[in-house]
C-alpha cells in the first residue's frame, strides 16, 4: 500500500469503516424508535445504543482493517518523517502502561480492546470519540509524510535532470571542439528547449501549442512576465543560433555563435527555474 493509498485507506476507515459507521447509525436510530414505542418500559437507552455502536466499531472488520492499515502507514512514517515516529506510534499505545487510565491516556489499543473506565468517565461514547481523535491525529501525520515525500521526488527529479541536462551540454562542447558545430549547436538548442519546458510547467505557464519549441517558450515566458526584454532578447538569439544549425541550406554556423549557445545555455539552467 503506497502512502496516498494509505492516507485515501485511513481516511474511509475514520468516516466509514466498512459499512460499520452505516451500520451504527441504523442501529442507533432502531434503539431510539424502540425507546419510544416503550415510553421507558424497558425500552433501549442511548447508553445501550452507545454501546451496540461500540460494538460494532470493536468488531472484526474495523479491528482487522485498522490493524492492517496501522501496520502499513508505521513503515510510511518511520521512512519518510522519522522525527514523527514515535509520536504516531504512541496515538494507539504507550510505550509504558499508565498507572491510571484517563482522558490523556487512553489510547486506540484501549479502544480496540474494549476497555472503558466508568471511575474516569470513559464509557462507551467518550472511548470511541477518544480513539477516533487519535486516528484522525495519525491521518494528519500521514498527510505531511504524503507532503514530504513529494517534495523529496520534486527535488530529486530536479536534481536528476540537471544532471543530464549538464551531461548534454558536455557532449556539445566534445562535438564543438571536435569541430562538428552543427550537431554541437543542435544538442544544446535541445537542452535549452527542455529545460524551458521545464520552467514554463513550474510556472505554470498556459501554451498555446503541443508541442513549442524555443521561440514559443520565450514568447510564453516573456507573455507571463517570467522574462524582461533583455532575457527575451537574449533567448531569442540562442534560438535562432539553434535553429542555424538545425535547418540545412541556412548559412554556416560559426564557432563562436554555438560556443555562445553552449555557454549562455549552460548559465540559464543554473540560474532561472
Amino acid at each position: 500500500m503506497g502512502d496516498g493509498e494509505a492516507i485515501r485507506f485511513g481516511v474511509e476507515l475514520l468516516s466509514r469503516p466498512d459499512g460499520v459507521q452505516k451500520e451504527a447509525i441504523e442501529t442507533l436510530e432502531k434503539a431510539e424508535a424502540k425507546g419510544k414505542d416503550a415510553k421507558g418500559k424497558g425500552g433501549a437507552s442511548k447508553s445501550e445504543a452507545g454501546l451496540s455502536l461500540l460494538q460494532l466499531l470493536k468488531g472484526k472488520e474495523f479491528r482487522g482493517a485498522y490493524q492492517a492499515w496501522y501496520s502499513e502507514a508505521l513503515r510510511v512514517v518511520e521512512q519518510l518523517l522519522p522525527d514523527r515516529y514515535n509520536e504516531f506510534r504512541v496515538l494507539y499505545r504507550l510505550d509504558k502502561p499508565p498507572k491510571t487510565l484517563d482522558v490523556t491516556t487512553y489510547s486506540i489499543s484501549d479502544f480496540i480492546h474494549g476497555t472503558v473506565v466508568p471511575r474516569e468517565n470513559i464509557d462507551s461514547s467518550t472511548a470511541k470519540g477518544i480513539a477516533l481523535s487519535k486516528i484522525k491525529d495519525q491521518i494528519d501525520i500521514l498527510s505531511s509524510a504524503q507532503v514530504h515525500l513529494d517534495s523529496v521526488l520534486a527535488n530529486i527529479k530536479g536534481g536528476l535532470e540537471a544532471l543530464l541536462l549538464d551531461d548534454e551540454l558536455e557532449a556539445a562542447a566534445g562535438l564543438l571542439k571536435a569541430k562538428h558545430i552543427r550537431s554541437a549547436g543542435v544538442v544544446a538548442g535541445v537542452v535549452l528547449e527542455r529545460h524551458l519546458k521545464t520552467v514554463v510547467d513550474g510556472r505554470e505557464v498556459k501554451l498555446g501549442r503541443k508541442k513549442p519549441q524555443i521561440g514559443n517558450l520565450n514568447d510564453a515566458l516573456k507573455e507571463a512576465g517570467a522574462f524582461d526584454n533583455p532575457r527575451w532578447r537574449e533567448v531569442q538569439r540562442l534560438g535562432d543560433i539553434r535553429n542555424l544549425c538545425a535547418h540545412d541550406g541556412e548559412r554556416e554556423p560559426k564557432l563562436d555563435e554555438v560556443r555562445e549557445l553552449i555557454e549562455s545555455t549552460e548559465r540559464i539552467i543554473k540560474t532561472v527555474f
